[in-house]
């Protein structure tokens, strides 16, 4: 069969697919309010001009963040910050510089991590004065088990054809599975044409060696050629371009990779009239794709003024077909009349997919009800924020709103956001950092563990005391904090946990025990108490030390029921018991 039947057939079931799936609309409900559990900042920062956050990477017990120092002389250079999970949280352990043979201007790109390897691109660098132009530069750390050391810089080999652009090696870049990275650069094919190339790197004994080069295929007036963003994951590749469409490619049979699927976004004509079509951030995973399209942060006429949106896709029998539209719940359009222009929240300057939820960034949100205090300039005020999305019974909720504890309307949250388990990191380049203004910080939030098995009944606060448990699901590194909420203020509060689920009412209780089998109760000193007056208790959880009879650690691969029991008045003298969270720890 010709490709061109080939196609004509996915067209034809993509559409079929569409109009015979249900309807789906943006996402329902307000996400919950979320502040940090930790920020990072750099230990000696300089006001407003060393970019903190830049780029974030995230990936088992390591985190990595990048930083301009424009401070350093004589020129002002990139470096990495490494953070390693310990069961306080994350730990600084190392900063480290990459080694270049050009003069390092210092401008940081992407940042990814993989295991014991980490992947970072700087930003193409012009100097006028000097006349000269700083290509892009890929460099490759390796963890030796003491320290994260730069061994190697990847360089852009022969594409079979078409020149090499240098300038734009680098320009985005992903990890797929543990031994394959993705770079993206540019090839001057003819003197008036140029196109985008990916070129393959795959791990080998003797480094990180050039496998292939995937250039564009062939023009396609839809979706057009391959852009500069790229996302990934095991064994899939995703590539954006300025039509507001995609292709997937993935590795086949033989090891080499291909395209086997694409798309564009049906709606892409609304915004194409605008000229607001471009992806500039894009995931994928499995059947589910994933396009940030923030618009403009500057929208005069005749450009139509709207929010950002991430558009959703799904892979049905093969072919990828459009699902539906995420904005933001508060998401704002900011009008400057004096400027001529409007400005809008910037949803899905950034994303990223994992286990089937997505953390969208928004850099230009604003958590003020009154709007910017001083209007907008050129897109840089803005509180900013990230935004949490999981599909709840085929519908897409947004659960979260991951913000700052304290806001200073040159945050930029959102500027760059990562996503592992139930690890949020979220970066706000423009933050104050101790005296030093728009220094850059990096946000983590420890996002609720496992899932709910039972909700509680209402106490004489009117509400239902609820149970969340955070820290690390890894629980090797005995990072388990239970969190109760709405109890009765200063009333005993005992935790209790078990291995299975349950439905029982005590007598005398008017709420209901979930847990069942043996299990344990925290009433030793320090983990039996009463709430506090606002109605809240935290138990650190000694995972090396669970009260259970007999007495033993929690480990890898173990299933656990929370919740926690209290006394009450309402009116008469009872007890009560908080919803119960299961969950299952690596």
């Amino acid at each position: 069969m010709h490709n061109s039947s080939i196609r004509l057939i996915q067209v034809l079931a993509a559409l079929f697919a569409l109009v015979t799936q249900p309807e789906l609309s943006n996402a329902q409900g307000v996400g919950q309010i979320r502040f940090p559990s930790q920020v990072e900042t750099d230990v000696n920062p300089v006001t407003g001009v060393e970019a903190f956050g830049r780029a974030v990477a995230l990936n088992g017990e390591w985190f990595v963040t990048t930083e301009r120092l424009s401070s350093l002389e004589p020129r002002p250079r990139s470096i990495l910050h490494f953070f390693r999970r310990e069961q306080a949280g994350f730990v600084r352990t190392q900063q480290a510089l990459p080694i270049t043979t050009y003069p390092f201007y210092g401008t940081p790109g992407e940042v990814f991590l993989r295991g014991d390897t980490a992947v970072f691109s700087d930003f193409l660098n012009r100097v006028p004065s000097q006349g000269i132009t700083i290509p892009r530069q890929v460099f490759i750390f390796d963890f030796d088990g003491t320290n994260w050391i730069h061994v190697q810089s990847l360089e852009p080999f022969p594409a079979g054809y078409g020149q090499i652009n240098r300038e734009f090696f680098g320009q985005d870049i992903r990890f797929l599975g543990d031994d394959t990275i993705a770079v993206t650069g540019q090839l001057q094919t003819s003197p008036v044409r140029t196109e985008v190339a990916i070129y393959m790197f795959d791990r080998t004994p003797s480094g990180w060696q050039g496998s292939q080069v995937l250039h564009e295929p062939p023009y396609d007036p839809l979706i057009q050629g391959y852009g500069s963003h790229i996302g990934g994951n095991e064994s899939q590749l995703v590539v954006t371009n300025s039509n507001g469409g995609f292709y997937v490619i993935e590795r086949g049979i033989q090891g080499m990779w291909g395209i086997t699927g694409q798309g564009i976004t049906p709606l892409n004509h609304r915004y194409g009239a605008a000229g607001q079509t471009n992806a500039v951030s894009v995931d994928i995973e499995g059947d589910l794709l994933a396009l940030g399209t923030p618009m403009e942060h500057r929208m005069g006429f005749p450009w139509a003024p709207h929010v950002g949106v991430v558009e959703i896709f799904q892979r049905i029998a093969g072919v990828w077909v459009w699902e539906t539209e995420l904005t933001a719940s508060d998401g704002i359009l900011n009008p400057q009349p004096s400027a001529g222009a409007t400005y809008n929240d910037q949803f899905g300057i950034s994303l990223d997919i994992d286990q089937g939820r997505i953390l969208v960034g928004a850099y230009q949100a604003t958590t003020d009800p009154n709007g910017y205090p001083q209007g907008n300039v050129d897109g840089q005020l803005g509180q900013g924020q990230g935004y949490l999305f999981e599909k709840v019974n085929g519908q897409w909720q947004e659960l979260y709103r991951l913000r700052r504890a304290e806001t200073g309307q040159w945050d930029q949250l959102g500027r760059a956001v990562v996503l592992d388990g139930n690890t949020a990191i979220v970066s706000a380049i423009g933050a104050t950092a101790g005296a030093a203004t728009r220094a850059g910080a990096v946000q983590v939030f420890n996002l609720p563990m496992g899932h709910t098995v039972c909700v509680g009944i209402q106490n004489s606060t009117g509400q239902a005391a609820t149970l969340e448990a955070t820290g690390w699901s890894h629980i090797s590194m005995g990072d388990l904090t239970l969190t109760v909420a709405n109890l009765p203020p200063n009333q005993t509060t005992l935790f209790l946990a078990a291995h299975q689920n349950g439905f029982f009412q005590p007598a005398g209780s008017q709420g209901v025990l979930c847990i069942s089998g043996a299990f344990a109760r925290f009433n030793r000193p320090g983990e039996f108490g009463p709430a506090d007056s606002a109605g809240v208790r935290s138990l650190q959880v000694p995972t090396i030390d669970i009260p259970i009879n007999p007495v033993a650690p929690m480990v890898a691969g173990e299933t656990w029921v929370f919740q926690a029991w209290y006394r009450d008045q309402n009116p008469m003298s009872t007890s009560n018991f908080t919803s119960a969270v299961q969950v299952t720890f690596e």
